[in-house]
């Protein structure tokens, strides 16, 4: 379907027939009184701003999209239902920003999570995001990503994370728990992380230490440790001990010479 296909119209039912692949840019943007919106599971791709500014009671993506672009669901507003496609594990710059929807379950499935991705300017305007993150499949998180998003209380990594912007936690709340899986703290792609001084980390037990003596998880000024027989227990924590033991080493050695 084309660029703007829908824009701004009054339509209220929809049915995009099977063989349609992309809803190409804008394609329901303004989109105020669909009622109901059947998608095909031939669909791979939503374009650019495809349901900006567009309001539904019931929204369903089906589990053939693999690609969503900038700003997709940028305001766009769910009160019922919402399902997203357990296909796509990317997530580009604005793709929700101030979008209000009533499941935020498919996070858990992203390994990239783009710049300003869930930001908003006024999160008690729009349905909250879980106060617990669990994003144990990221490897990317961008600038901004839940900007006054005070809902969230905690956010879990584990070791797959690879890159977290220097604003990754900017402005969201001033107690946000982060919390890493990993016993070795690996270097995330920068050396330095914006963070306030009321915000924790807390780190696998017998870890602290390391994390406090390497960039950037030395930002934070209170790192805890977790209780490391209960999450593995939970089978939360990532263990590695060959890693940990070459990690000591080298920090023995190190102090040696």
């Amino acid at each position: 379907i084309g660029s703007a296909a829908f824009f701004h119209t009054q339509i209220s039912s929809v049915v995009v027939p099977e063989g349609v692949t992309e809803l190409g840019y804008r394609c329901f943007a303004s989109c105020k009184k669909i009622t109901r919106l059947h998608l095909p599971t031939t669909l791979k791709k939503i374009g650019q701003y495809a349901f900006s500014y567009s309001v539904h009671s019931k929204l369903i993506i089906p589990n053939s999209v693999e690609t969503v672009e900038k700003g997709a669901f940028y305001h766009t507003k769910v009160s019922q239902t919402f399902k997203f496609s357990n296909r796509v594990e990317h997530l580009p710059e604005e793709c929700f920003e101030d979008a209000s929807l009533v499941d935020y379950s498919f996070i858990r499935q992203m390994k990239t999570i783009g710049n300003k991705c869930f930001f908003t300017y006024a999160w008690d305007k729009l349905s909250p995001m879980p106060e617990n993150l669990q994003l144990l499949r990221l490897e990317k998180l961008g600038s901004n990503a839940f900007h006054r998003r005070s809902e969230i209380k905690k956010i879990e990594f584990s070791k797959n994370l690879r890159y977290l912007h220097s604003d990754a936690f900017y402005n969201m709340d001033t107690y946000l728990q982060i919390r890493i899986h990993s016993l070795i703290p690996y270097n995330p792609g920068n050396e330095i992380i914006n963070v306030n001084s009321w915000m924790k980390l807390v780190v696998p037990t017998g870890c602290a230490a390391m994390y406090r003596n390497s960039a950037p998880w030395m930002q934070f000024s209170d790192i805890k440790e977790l209780d490391t027989e209960k999450d593995e227990k939970d089978g939360d924590i990532i263990t590695d001990f060959k890693l940990l033991r070459s990690r000591l080493e080298s920090i023995t050695q190190s102090i040696q010479s």
